[in-house]
């Protein structure tokens, strides 16, 4: 089941798939682990967002060593997906750790 292990000979469990660092690879296997449906999406009922990129390279995060800037904060705490909307529309977005805006 765990492709990602976070210690050698540690699985992602019921039990702990939710706390660091097994939820790295639970959260992007859920359906693996819970039982749950897959509720698929209607392609042709799907109001796109239009984008409006933003550049957030100046923003700063206070974290308990001082500011940083996103990027550092998004590795920091291991984000897998990252996005922004404001009045409708994204104006940031970025995806980590083999997350795509496809993913479930």
């Amino acid at each position: 089941m765990n492709e990602f292990p976070p210690h050698a000979g540690e699985q992602v469990t019921l039990a702990n798939w939710r706390t660091s660092p097994f939820c790295q690879w639970g959260f992007q296997h859920v359906r693996e682990i819970v039982p749950s449906a897959d509720i698929a999406n209607d392609p042709d009922n799907v109001h796109p967002l239009d984008a409006v990129p933003t550049n957030l390279a100046d923003f700063r995060v206070e974290a308990d060593d001082g500011a940083i800037d996103l990027d550092a904060y998004l590795d920091m705490t291991v984000t897998d997906g990252f996005v922004v909307l404001h009045r409708g529309r994204i104006v940031a977005e970025q995806y980590a750790h083999g997350m795509t805006a496809q993913t479930p």
